[in-house]
């Protein structure tokens, strides 16, 4: 697979999601992201969806996992809504704390650790890379516990995965597949 028939796949993805009306696309503007209450796959773009080297980030919210007590296999909590309070591998600034930074995905934290990272999230220099919201676009693909064909993780791994199979790396924001 190539860089262009990634994006015709994946273009071809979000026509398959928004036929069913399970598709969100946020065009961030200056301040707070209105993210859907909702579980599945975001998909993190700078400038345009439609440039291979435009996409900063694929992430996933809301899994399947075992209750320790009744061993029943229970669907969690997460939610899109959710993703403001993490600080690593990325950060969606919108804290009176981040200063110029607010309004900002930023991205390779500068912290040893998540604990240190934790401690200095708010500063200037955190994170190596930063992106203001009125540059972003980003795709929320709705995977809810019933969804006939996807779970979160797979559709996240099958994006990251063609990602890779076209270009040899990951997008610049993601750590892992």
């Amino acid at each position: 697979m190539n860089k262009e028939q990634f994006i015709k796949e994946y273009n071809s993805l979000v026509e398959e999601f928004k036929s069913k009306l399970t598709f969100t696309k946020i065009d961030c503007e200056k301040y707070r992201i209105k993210w859907p209450p909702k579980s599945g796959v975001y998909v993190v773009w700078k400038d345009n969806e439609n440039s291979f080297k435009n996409l900063i980030y694929v992430g996933m919210t809301g899994k399947f996992k075992r209750d320790k007590k009744t061993r029943r296999v229970i669907f969690n909590k997460g939610a899109f809504n959710k993703r403001e309070y993490r600080y690593t591998p990325y950060r969606f600034c919108e804290s009176k704390k981040d200063g110029e930074k607010q309004f900002s995905f930023r991205y390779i934290p500068k912290g040893k650790n998540s604990k240190e990272q934790s401690k200095i999230k708010y500063e200037k220099e955190a994170y190596e890379k930063t992106i203001r919201y009125s540059r972003l676009i980003i795709h929320c693909f709705h995977v809810s516990e019933s969804h006939k064909d996807y779970t979160p993780e797979l559709l996240e791994k099958e994006i990251l995965t063609k990602y890779l199979k076209s270009s040899g790396k990951l997008p610049d924001a993601n750590n892992e597949l």
